[in-house]
């Protein structure tokens, strides 16, 4: 139990990307990760399972108003063409998961893998959700 409440309060330690001296937000999350508190392989794979989750709920949420600006025949394609896209991105990262291959540190890699191109894909899905403006 006590193990239990410890990591869920680091989860939430690290749950927001931390900013540098500056005050500056990472670029990527490859920089969000470095920048984590705890620097161990379990306090390093949290962060990169946060920023995963995070983003992956900004895709879904982002995902939904695009759908809802096309039309019935446009949201199919919309639908075909992210299920594609997930099975995409899931075989982009499943080496890095492989820790035999690539070290006790490969699933931290895999998830930052897949965050990084979740990102990605919520911010093209913004764009095309964004209302035009009349030229």
């Amino acid at each position: 139990m006590i193990r239990v409440l410890a990591l869920a309060a680091m989860a939430l330690l690290l749950a927001a990307p931390t900013a540098d001296a500056q005050g500056r937000r990472p670029r990527s999350i490859s920089e969000e990760v470095d920048r984590c508190p705890e620097p161990s392989n379990m306090g390093l794979m949290l962060c990169a399972a946060e920023a995963f989750d995070r983003e992956d709920v900004r895709l879904n949420r982002v995902y939904r108003a695009a759908l809802g600006r096309l039309k019935p025949a446009q949201q199919a394609t919309l639908r075909a063409e992210q299920r594609r896209w997930i099975k995409e991105r899931d075989t982009s990262c499943a080496d890095w998961y492989d820790e035999a291959q690539n070290g006790r540190q490969g699933p931290i890699h895999g998830q930052v893998c897949a965050a990084e191109l979740t990102r990605d894909r919520a911010d093209e899905l913004e764009r095309m959700a964004r209302p035009r403006r009349p030229r």
